[in-house]
């Protein structure tokens, strides 16, 4: 069944399980290969490998992922999710990896016509990129309201916290265990690992550490895992 196989990818990518995943997604493609969700899942897949692989296949790693996106376009120009994916790869890629801010533009502005969302999501990751950082707040804000989701949530507590406005960041984040969560949204950990850094930029050292703790209480996967124990550290 479609749904069962993505419910466990997505169950074995936050568990630490990339492999495992791979091979789901895998199988995915394989039963369902005219499915833009199955490919696009298998591309998220391959990007959760980055972590258990070297330097030297990352970058075959990231491709089979942006082909795996670009086929989920390809069967529905209109899919919302490899839209992104694609959208995220060339925005945050560097140009030696393929990355390329027009495409990333261009991306953008396909996803504006079709969903305001994340129109204005990927708006707000372009004005980001530009150190536009006030247009960046707006559209970010303006996710928040027209989605209205956990992962709108954090992305907008993602940018405050990188600028270091740690009281925006925690009233971001207090709202991303409250909404409705998509189905690629962050795994729950992310609440904690963000509370506990804005904590740490406000030198409140105990409740980052009990961040840190609550965090690694949902037993996230290996990547995330290394996140807190990398904040614990910095305390």
């Amino acid at each position: 069944d479609k749904q069962a196989l993505m419910h466990l990818a997505k169950i074995q990518m936050r568990a630490g399980s990339p492999n495992e995943a791979l091979k789901i997604t895998k199988r995915l493609v394989l039963n369902y290969p005219d499915d833009a969700d199955a490919h696009h899942a298998y591309g998220i897949a391959n990007l959760t490998m980055m972590s258990e692989v070297g330097v030297f296949k990352l970058v075959s790693i990231t491709k089979q992922a942006r082909a795996s996106w670009d086929q989920a376009v390809k069967l529905d120009p209109n899919h919302l999710d490899g839209l992104y994916a694609l959208f995220s790869y060339y925005a945050n890629a560097p140009r030696i990896g393929g990355g390329d801010i027009e495409k990333a533009a261009e991306l953008q502005a396909r996803m504006a016509d079709l969903d305001e969302g994340y129109g204005k999501l990927a708006l707000g990751v372009l004005h980001l990129k530009a150190e536009n950082f006030a247009e960046a707040e707006v559209a970010f804000i303006e996710t928040t309201k027209i989605m209205d989701t956990a992962g709108a949530y954090f992305a907008l507590a993602q940018f405050y916290l990188g600028q270091e406005r740690y009281p925006e960041a925690l009233e971001a984040i207090s709202n991303f265990s409250t909404k409705p969560a998509d189905f690629w949204d962050p795994h729950t950990s992310v609440e904690h690992l963000v509370v506990a850094r804005a904590q740490a930029g406000l030198g409140n050292i105990e409740a980052a550490k009990k961040a840190v703790a609550a965090g690694l209480a949902t037993k996230p996967g290996k990547r995330m895992s290394e996140f807190f124990k990398e904040t614990l550290r910095e305390l």
